[in-house]
């Protein structure tokens, strides 16, 4: 069994050089910097992230969240930033010498710095590339240049495990950070509506105009009905007040900035744009629409690339379309007018949804879910250190 060294035990200063390129990863990122301090205080952590990593403990040389893309087009543009970035971070890691990398999520940029790395250090992969989602051709390149795989599905363990990847299911760590305690469903007429346009600038100006015109719809029809709108911090308010200013007449629309989950819990259902929301939606235990829109090129390479039948998560571990899915065609007023007045007519329908989702919590809960990363990530570590020493004295 794995024994946490102390910092008296610890001759030299072990060093971790960490990438996270989206937000949920920066996230994820500096709860598992911050486990690993309490195992080893004396781990130094470089490497390339965001404001949580940064606040977590990491020596960030850059930023990624900042640059965050979103679809092909997004990519392209900031193509040279990505470039530039990326080969500087090559360079900072050949000079620290780390005795472990983590790579956190953000494939593309991720699975090729692994390949420029070649194994000269350890590669830890923590949240994997969704080769169930978009087919298997990355096994090969994973299988080649990285050491472990952590995952968050026990599906992603079954599928690596075949492949002869080593891999360790950790559970899913919003599982810990979302406690949700049992609830009673409302069986009132006058129910609370949750927006959730997303996350990202390109996002909320194509998810909000929709949800906002769907809200006036549903109120005319149900003026009984509620609405609250939940913004991004990231993203500055004046991008949504020039949508706001023209449903001035919404007085059953309130707005809440920066607790996503305060939305969530408060609500009765949510219309939830696709991404990390609709699983925090669902380990609350709250019903939900799911909607989405991106560019034409993207959805259009999407639909050739992806293999899955859904785009939401739960729907993939319910193995079932337990939350409706509205996507890119199908992301209209009417549509979205459609599914919600099921959810607003039937509390059999809102219970479906959370019975199913109660068991996904079961499925993805097993118990500090970071910490069990953190205890891995260090072994990791510590093994590379045995046999690289072993190989020395041969």
């Amino acid at each position: 069994m794995f024994k946490a060294s102390s910092p008296t035990q610890s001759m030299t200063q072990k060093k971790i050089y960490i990438i996270a390129g989206e937000a949920s990863g920066d996230s994820h990122g500096a709860h598992l910097v911050q486990e690993i301090y309490k195992l080893d205080h004396s781990v130094k952590f470089y490497g390339l992230g965001g404001s949580k990593m940064k606040e977590a403990g990491v020596d960030v040389s850059h930023d990624l969240t900042r640059i965050s893309a979103l679809g092909l087009t997004d990519v392209l543009i900031n193509y040279f930033k990505y470039r530039k970035i990326f080969y500087a971070a090559l360079k900072e890691a050949e000079r620290l010498q780390p005795d472990l990398i983590i790579l956190i999520d953000s494939p593309a940029f991720n699975l090729r710095f692994s390949k420029k790395i070649n194994r000269k250090f350890p590669v830890l992969y923590y949240i994997s590339p969704q080769i169930w989602a978009w087919g298997g051709r990355r096994i090969h390149t994973i299988k080649k240049f990285i050491s472990k795989l952590l995952v968050f599905f026990p599906f992603e363990k079954a599928l690596y495990d075949r492949a002869g990847v080593p891999c360790t299911f950790v559970g899913h760590p919003l599982t810990d950070e979302i406690k949700q305690p049992p609830q009673k469903l409302s069986t009132s007429s006058k129910l609370l509506i949750g927006l959730m346009p997303g996350s990202r600038i390109k996002e909320v100006k194509r998810i909000l105009p929709v949800l906002l015109e769907s809200a006036a719809h549903i109120s005319r029809k149900y003026p009984e009905i509620s609405f609250i709108l939940s913004e991004s911090s990231n993203i500055q308010e004046s991008i949504y007040d020039q949508y706001l200013s023209h449903y001035q007449h919404l007085s059953n629309l309130k707005v809440q900035r920066g607790r996503p989950y305060e939305v969530i819990k408060t609500s009765d259902f949510l219309i939830v744009t696709s991404g990390t929301a609709t699983l925090e939606t669902a380990l609350h235990e709250k019903p939900l629409i799911l909607v989405y829109k991106t560019a034409w090129l993207t959805y259009f390479l999407g639909r050739i690339l992806i293999k899955i039948n859904f785009l939401g998560i739960a729907n993939v571990l319910a193995g079932k379309g337990v939350s409706p899915e509205l996507i890119q065609a199908d992301f209209t007023v009417n549509n979205v007018c459609r599914e919600a007045e099921k959810l607003i007519q039937s509390e059999v329908l809102r219970m479906d949804q959370i019975v199913e989702f109660k068991k996904i919590r079961e499925i993805l809960a097993v118990g500090n879910s970071a910490s069990l990363a953190a205890r891995e990530a260090l072994q990791t570590l510590t093994n590379y250190a045995t046999a690289t020493a072993s190989s020395k004295k041969i």
